[in-house]
């Protein structure tokens, strides 16, 4: 009946947006929430993931090109999400793939033409339009970071596109993309390029990885996301970060050679004060090649560019609790 069908959505939604709490379907289509103030508990699941990988490369592989598109005003998650699929595709099981953006709208840039310069990745983003030109019956639509039909890049393409799979991290809210071939929906993670690294991991060969300038772009993404591991940041991010460490991501090397020091170190006492000054120092250069990667992608503190970003991205963040 049609009361069935809107309690299982509804049953749906709540679970959607992390359980603990109820929803309610209104008489205009929408949901009124109750609940799910609790702190969410990180669910680890390998056998999903690997599961999810599995139907993934199916999906890609029946495919004649795979186009991947992310939120409006793309940031670095959506955009360091995008690439690590990108990778995947073309390296991992060879198939074309093109990255949809505006990038007049885009905060990111300066990611995107640090891609952009190297030949490599000189035709891998694309503007919707040449995706519309492009697309056929044949072709898969790979959504990231977001699952809300009026939050994509391009609606056009959405719908012109018959195939799309969603990967996203954000708690479930009204519009969401309903006719998705597979959805992967973790509002456990800190971000949409965390899920993409967990998958690249059973997508393809295992020495199909993530290069250096790839790992670092899916790095930016996860300390965006979580505010330099101080937000929404469990078991799972850290063996993310791991992952791409093991993939030459140059960010975190200042991160971890201390450590090794000071492990080596601590079994002399007389070596104490020195781990101390070490420790000190370690954390200076981890705040330091923090500062230095906003700084890189953002601009300083003091510029425009970083007003208008840091702005831009609030409002996104805003626009998300609004939506759900």
């Amino acid at each position: 009946t049609e009361s069935e069908l809107h309690a299982r959505q509804a049953l749906e939604m709540a679970l959607g947006r992390g359980g603990d709490q109820v929803a309610i379907y209104q008489q205009d289509g929408t949901y009124e929430f109750f609940g799910g103030l609790s702190k969410g508990v990180e669910k680890r699941d390998k056998v999903r993931t690997r599961v999810i990988a599995a139907t993934l490369s199916d999906h890609i592989k029946s495919s004649d090109h795979i186009f991947i598109m992310g939120h409006t005003n793309s940031d670095l998650d959506a955009v360091g999400a995008a690439v690590g699929v990108w990778a995947a595709v073309t390296k991992g099981l060879d198939r074309r793939a093109s990255i949809v953006i505006d990038k007049g709208r885009s905060m990111a840039t300066t990611l995107i033409n640090a891609f952009e310069h190297q030949p490599e990745y000189e035709n891998m983003f694309i503007t919707p339009q040449e995706a519309l030109d492009r697309c056929t019956q044949r072709s898969l639509l790979i959504v990231v970071d977001t699952h809300s039909t009026s939050f994509v890049e391009s609606q056009e393409v959405l719908k012109a596109i018959p195939r799309v799979v969603v990967i996203d991290h954000h708690r479930k809210g009204v519009g969401f993309i309903e006719h998705a071939d597979l959805v992967c929906h973790e509002p456990y993670s800190s971000s949409a390029s965390e899920l993409v690294t967990e998958l690249l991991q059973y997508v393809g060969d295992r020495d199909d990885k993530p290069n250096r300038v790839e790992a670092e772009g899916l790095l930016s993404g996860i300390l965006l996301d979580t505010q330099d591991f101080t937000l929404h940041t469990g078991v799972r991010t850290f063996e993310a970060a791991a992952a791409l460490r093991r993939a030459d991501a140059l960010l975190l090397d200042l991160m971890l050679l201390p450590v090794v020091v000071l492990l080596a170190l601590a079994g002399a006492a007389p070596a104490v004060p020195t781990c101390l000054l070490l420790l000190a120092g370690w954390m200076g250069a981890w705040a330091a090649s923090c500062s230095v990667q906003r700084r890189a992608l953002w601009g300083r503190r003091d510029t425009e560019n970083y007003r208008q970003n840091l702005c831009r991205h609030y409002n996104i963040q805003k626009f998300a609790a609004l939506a759900a």
